[in-house]
């Protein structure tokens, strides 16, 4: 935990992309609800989120089950295909697959490799992007295709 206290940094346009967004959001993450926080507060993101943050610990099977992100969508009240999913995993594109909704993959983050961004399309990415800069038209896009 310290060590994400000291090293751990936003994406690069993260506060920007999303500021752009005027949708509801929330997070819902595989981390332990204690690390999710602490991440959220030293990126300066928790403010965006507000009390709209879960953890895999609130339900049974974690990612690739869909659990997680059905969770989520009860909480807000919507239907899971008018969900959009950001994730920069493959677990995380399968079980939002899995749930029914729409899927970013985001192949810009400092752990991704040169082969993420295929791999998130092989998982069932409908788009993949490599910066946060192209997340308010890839969503937009997301959501004119629905309709």
């Amino acid at each position: 935990m310290e060590r994400l206290r000291l090293e751990l940094k936003p994406v690069k346009g993260v506060h920007e992309a999303l500021g752009l967004l005027p949708y509801p959001r929330c997070v819902a993450s595989s981390s332990a609800r204690e690390r999710l926080g602490l991440s959220l507060e030293v990126t300066g993101l928790e403010g965006l989120f507000g009390d709209r943050v879960f953890s895999a610990d609130q339900v049974e099977h974690g990612k690739p089950a869909p659990d997680l992100y059905l969770f989520a969508a009860r909480s807000f009240a919507v239907a899971p295909a008018n969900c959009i999913v950001i994730e920069d995993s493959t677990l995380g594109i399968r079980a939002a697959v899995a749930a029914g909704m729409k899927t970013i993959g985001f192949a810009g983050a400092s752990h991704a490799t040169a082969e993420l961004g295929q791999q998130l399309k092989m998982a069932g990415a409908n788009i993949v992007i490599a910066a946060m800069s192209d997340l308010p038209s890839a969503v937009e896009g997301l959501v004119t295709a629905r309709g």
